[in-house]
């Protein structure tokens, strides 16, 4: 199931880098990474 698994990969990436970081870094372009591209840890 897609959607869980994003939201499980988007709390291991938070717990990695921290959340300010993830939001800076990550959140403004979910759509095309997660439905688009490559996810990496």
């Amino acid at each position: 199931m897609k959607l869980h698994n994003t939201k499980v990969f988007n709390l291991c990436r938070i717990k990695k880098v921290g959340l300010e970081k993830w939001a800076k870094e990550e959140a403004g372009d979910i759509l095309d990474k997660y439905y688009y591209g490559a996810w990496t840890l």
